[in-house]
């Protein structure tokens, strides 16, 4: 997952109880963090929302995991309704998973974009992801194939 920045960060990790406190409490960003989802996150409001689609996801995440596939899905719904949340919570239940996250709103033009302008900033979080020490545990091999695959998959389209 990307950082959270310091003004991304909430300031009061528990539910307000003054006017005051508000502020600390609340903005306008997905909960992304462990301590962000303990403090906030409503497990209640699940059953309101209809079939579970973060179940099925983790389930067809958790079958191509295991036969060694790539996985993509598009998930979509309206603004602030908890999407990025969700995934969120999906990604620090399933370790060893390292998502590419990315803000097609903050980080595309909207009046100028293009489709490849997306896939240019699938490649450039691809490599900035393999430079990140995190992939310690990547040989040099690994990250070739990677590779490899990244530019079969593309030579096909």
């Amino acid at each position: 997952m990307v950082p959270v920045s310091l003004e991304q960060q909430l300031t009061l990790l528990r539910p307000a109880k003054t006017l005051a406190e508000i502020a600390q409490t609340v903005r306008d960003e997905p909960l992304l963090t462990q301590a962000e989802l303990d403090a906030f996150y409503c497990d209640e409001i699940r059953p309101f929302r209809g079939a579970d689609r973060m179940a099925e996801l983790r389930t067809r995440l958790e079958i191509d995991l295991a036969a060694n596939r790539y996985f993509r899905a598009f998930f979509l719904g309206h603004p602030g309704v908890g999407k990025t949340t969700e995934l969120a919570k999906l990604l620090l239940q399933m370790r060893g998973i390292r998502p590419l996250r990315i803000s097609v709103t903050s980080e595309l033009n909207p009046a100028s974009f293009r489709s490849y302008d997306l896939l240019l900033l699938i490649l450039l979080r691809l490599v900035q992801a393999i430079q990140q020490p995190a992939l310690i545990g990547f040989s040099g091999a690994d990250v070739e194939l990677l590779y490899q695959r990244v530019r079969d998959h593309l030579s096909t389209k």
